[in-house]
């Protein structure tokens, strides 16, 4: 169709109508005065190409007034004033359109006369000249918003083709919105026309008069019958955001002009924003949503503000959204979930209005305010999400995990103040169960433990609010947001870059460094925005203890022993020893002075494993001269952290007995490769010297030997073990045994190749022992596994500490197992010495030494458990014996050798003696020497044994001091010194109590 015929079709929308004789066919007239018709032509050819300007297009629709009056003029007769739509239809083809074959649809002017008669009024079938001239005053008003879209047009007309695009989005976003603001301002301008008589006009005939229009512009049927399918939606619209009842009158007219418009614009917007974007464009798609929801969102409050509730129900929106369920099979809603998203929404934006029961157009404006933020910022963590849940290493290099990470950060960041009101964790089921039911039926099924998981989320925001409601309130959500979602990212760090490591690659320890240290910010986040800046004992108790009754924690702990165990580690092990020792202060939960002792010996640790891993990483094994000069070299070089570590791990080198494991964990004792160090060996070092660490700063209670590491007394070790007794016992590490404290103290200072014999458990002497004790756990397990398929051929489901077995099937078991005593070929060889069955000697070696850890002969002639546990350490600890003092591996300690032992065992010694008044100080190496050749020394009842012991260990010239003593001896001087140390120390009370902060 050409742009005279438009012209003339458009002039036809305002004039068609006819006559008051309607018999009177004769009726024509010649159009006078339109001579300025071609030129107009040419011009809005221009106007529709986008290459008009204002004057142009201001003077065509000059030129169409001018039409409108000289049509009406021209009409033959001055006294007829009334038209058919035939003679109308008749002048146009014969003086406008020269054109007599030219055909009009009889439906379609139907509907334009109906439309004609809610403009101007009148008749759907006659048009009067005070009509024509209506049509005429219509041009008149809209022609300033008219040719003020000229500019625009090549954006309105999608003909703004990226050429013409402005290289900045900033300036195409400006360029975009000039033409958006004109087009609202010109089909405003046109509904205010239709607005201004009030007339009513029903919405069936709009629709008829657009489906008509469609009909004639296409052959399409399919765009006929999906705005037929449409229809509901439109009329739902139509009622709840237009106006109610069946017409357009008034202002409604306003409101669907801006709906249509804004309709037409986001169209627009798609086309020329969205649809040229990229997949790795994200942030700019970004944009264009925000600009999306804030239009449509702008659209939605302008709409509202005409209601007169200036609000939505949630009924009236599952009304509206109802027919389009219908159209989309796969969207589906249901009220609940609508309540559901208010709720949210009231967190977001406030309550006020409506609330949960629907949105208002305050909730509107103020989400305009919040989507600049909001919707970028929300997509962005979103899709960043996505880019590192599920996936790999290989399909995610560190850098670009980082740079998710940061935008993740930087995006909740802005989130969390926009925040307006509280949640309840009790809203969660329902909004789960409806989305199951509606939108994600089919997608997502709710968990049958999903009252387990709300406990779990319950305790965890206990944790990290302090309160201990369901109710999160505004704070509490910025807290969580700040926490949780850095919390997430942590967890997919670990999964993603260390997690496929093992612990001795170099990777696992690196990104381990790497990620305490964003840890350590996150629980820094926390400390900082709780209330009262900690983590209390009560809130950790709580979460233990859900974890433990949802089944996702094995353990079962009683909240008595838990609770003792995490106040002694908030007042002694992570707290501070001049918080601890000078001000007698106790941290009373996780704090900022706790979180900063972890992070330190953490990172200690973690410094000391890159070191070890960097050390062993081209080699399998190291002699102790390398190992300490590479330790050495890297003493020098390294930061504060690294240096410690280093130190710590050369001083452990230098020891006289090298400590070095089997790959089941078990020390190697006078093996034929002691002396050549494994990774494995400097792990555990690193681990006991760890231990060391946290110990000794936790109890040394005098502040220079709590900053020095000298060691800590046997009453402070007994104070640190009554801390965490109760928890040991429950977790079955310990027995219940009051000399157990004493019986470890006893063993650092005697049995350790480090071993000095005073009062403290030093440094060294601490970092053996716990490698001792872990060999000889890993040793017991494997023995414990042996002696229940032996000695229980019906084991009981669970075997306690106090399940015993066959005194004479356990020591079968030890004499015959080899596998559990690997590493220690001497202890081995001897035990060989006499051939089984008939190795008496042997069996009541090894009940002595049972003895020595507490078994107690009895009549049913059973063993306990907890004290058939204990036997492979005593081993070790002759072998250590061994290790350190016989010089020249004969398997024999001779008198030099065994006074060489002497000072270790010196105190002991001494408290061993005391009820024999005439032994002073000065006897006691003789009185070593004696016990070593006779066991022990003779009952005070015995004068002659008596007098024969004073005169040995006077004896001048030591020529009875000559000794072999044999594993079997050594064991006999054990047994001795069980016997005499075996009562528990009365504990030293604290000197001050630990005021709590």
């Amino acid at each position: 169709m050409s742009i005279k015929n438009i012209l003339v079709l458009a002039s036809t929308l305002f004039v068609l109508g006819c006559g008051e004789k309607a018999r009177q066919a004769d009726a024509t007239a010649k159009i006078k005065g339109v001579q300025c018709l071609d030129l107009s032509v040419g011009e809005f050819k221009l106007f529709f190409k986008g290459e008009a300007t204002v004057a142009q297009v201001d003077s065509s629709a000059q030129c169409l007034q001018n039409i409108l009056l000289a049509f009406k003029d021209g009409l033959r007769g001055s006294a007829k004033h009334v038209f058919t739509t035939d003679e109308i239809i008749l002048i146009i083809k014969r003086d406008l359109l020269k054109n007599q074959n030219f055909t009009t649809d009889p439906q379609l002017i139907k509907e334009l006369m109906i439309f004609k008669v809610a403009l101007f009024g009148g008749t759907d079938e006659l048009i009067t000249k005070d009509e024509i001239a209506l049509a005429s005053n219509l041009v008149g008003a809209i022609r300033p918003e008219l040719s003020a879209l000229a500019p625009h047009m090549k954006i309105l007309l999608q003909k703004w083709e990226p050429a013409l695009q402005p290289a900045d989005a900033k300036q195409k976003e400006n360029h975009f919105k000039a033409a958006q603001v004109k087009f609202h301002s010109f089909t405003q301008k046109f509904a205010s026309q239709l607005a201004s008589p009030d007339r009513a006009y029903e919405f069936d005939h709009l629709f008829n008069l657009v489906k008509t229009t469609i009909h004639l512009t296409t052959t399409n049927v399919k765009t006929i019958e999906r705005l037929q399918e449409f229809r509901p939606f439109i009329e739902q619209f139509k009622l709840r955001l237009i106006g109610a009842g069946s017409a357009l009158q008034g202002r409604q007219w306003n409101r669907l002009a801006l709906a249509l418009s804004e309709g037409y614009m986001q169209v627009l917007r798609n086309e020329y924003f969205l649809v040229p974007l990229g997949d790795s464009q994200v942030d700019q798609k970004n944009n264009v949503y925000k600009d999306f929801a804030l239009d449509l969102s702008g659209l939605l409050e302008n709409l509202l503000a005409e209601k007169p509730s200036q609000a939505l129900s949630n009924a009236e929106i599952y009304e509206l959204i109802l027919p389009l369920t219908k159209i989309f099979p796969t969207f589906k809603v249901n009220q609940g979930l609508l309540h559901d998203i208010a709720t949210i929404k009231v967190t977001l934006l406030g309550q006020r209005d409506l609330g949960q029961n629907g949105w208002s157009r305050a909730d509107f404006a103020t989400l305009n305010q919040k989507i600049p933020a909001l919707i970028p910022s929300t997509l962005t963590v979103l899709q960043n999400f996505k880019k590192i849940n599920g996936t790999s290493a290989a399909e995610l290099p560190y850098e670009q995990f980082q740079t998710a990470e940061a935008r993740i950060a930087q995006s909740l960041n802005e989130i969390a103040p926009l925040v307006e009101a509280a949640y309840d964790l009790k809203d969660l089921k329902p909004l789960a169960n409806h989305l199951a039911e509606s939108l994600l039926e089919g997608q997502f099924t709710v968990p049958e433990n999903f009252d387990s998981i709300l406990n779990i989320v319950a305790s965890v925001k206990l944790t990290l609010t302090g309160e201990s409601s369901t109710h999160i309130t505004k704070e509490n959500v910025q807290l969580l947001i700040s926490v949780l979602g850095p919390a997430f990212v942590h967890f997919r760090e670990y999964q993603i870059f260390i997690d496929p490591y093992k612990l001795k690659d170099l990777s696992f320890v690196e990104g381990s460094i790497l990620l305490w240290s964003k840890v350590k910010q996150t629980a820094l986040v926390e400390l900082s925005q709780k209330t009262g800046h900690l983590i209390t004992t009560a809130e950790i108790s709580q979460l233990v203890l859900t974890l433990q009754k949802e089944k996702l924690l094995s353990i079962s702990l009683s909240e008595a022993n838990l609770r003792q165990a995490l106040n002694a580690m908030w007042s002694h092990i992570l707290n501070s020893p001049d918080e601890r020792v000078t001000a007698h202060r106790a941290q009373n939960g996780f704090n900022k002075i706790t979180l900063e002792t972890f992070s330190n010996e953490l990172e200690i640790w973690l410094q000391g494993q890159k070191q070890i891993t960097q050390i062993f990483i081209d080699s399998l094994t190291k002699d102790k001269i390398s190992l300490a000069s590479e330790i050495t070299r890297r003493m020098n070089r390294g930061p504060p952290r690294e240096f410690i570590a280093a130190n710590e791990l050369q001083q452990f080198i230098n020891q006289a007995v090298a400590l070095n494991f089997t790959e089941k964990g078990y020390l190697k004792i006078l093996a034929a490769d002691s002396g050549q160090y494994t990774y494995r060996d400097l792990f555990y070092s690193n681990a006991a010297r760890a231990f060391a660490r946290l110990f000794i700063r936790g109890y040394a209670d005098d502040l220079e030997r709590a900053r020095n590491f000298s060691g800590v007394t046997l009453y402070e070790a007994q104070f640190a073990f009554n801390q965490f007794e109760p928890i040991a016992v429950e977790l079955e590490l310990v027995d219940a045994n009051s000399s157990f404290v004493t019986s470890r103290f006893r063993e650092a200072n005697l049995f350790l190749s480090e071993s000095n014999g005073d009062n403290l458990a030093n440094f060294s002497e601490l970092h053996q022992l716990a490698l001792h004790i872990y060999s000889g756990i890993n040793r017991a397990k494997d023995l414990k596994t042996k002696l229940v398929r032996a000695c229980l051929p019906r084991a009981p489901e669970k075997i306690s500490s106090h399940t015993s077995i066959s005194e004479d099937c356990a020591l079968d078991v030890y004499l015959a197992e080899t596998e559990s005593f690997e590493g220690l070929p001497q202890f081995l060889k001897m035990r060989d010495i006499q051939p089984l069955p008939e190795a008496t000697q042997m069996r009541a070696h090894y009940l002595s030494l049972l003895k020595t850890v507490g078994h107690v002969p009895n009549e049913q002639k059973t063993i306990q458990f907890q004290d058939a546990d204990l036997f492979p350490h005593v081993i070790q600890y002759i072998e250590m014996i061994y290790a350190r003092y016989d010089l020249n591996r004969d398997n024999l300690l001779q008198k030099e050798e065994a006074l060489k032992a002497f000072p270790a065992f010196k105190s002991t010694l001494k408290d061993a003696v005391k009820a024999y008044d005439k032994i002073k100080e000065d006897d006691l190496p003789g009185v070593f020497i004696y016990i070593l050749k006779n066991g022990a020394p003779p009952k005070k009842t015995s004068l002659s044994e008596l007098l024969k012991f004073l005169g040995f260990i006077h004896q001048a010239d030591q020529k009875d001091w000559i000794i072999e003593s044999t594993r079997l001896d050594l064991g006999k001087i054990f047994n001795y010194i069980a016997e005499v140390t075996k009562a528990p120390p009365i504990v030293k009370p604290i000197p001050q109590p630990l005021l709590i902060l």
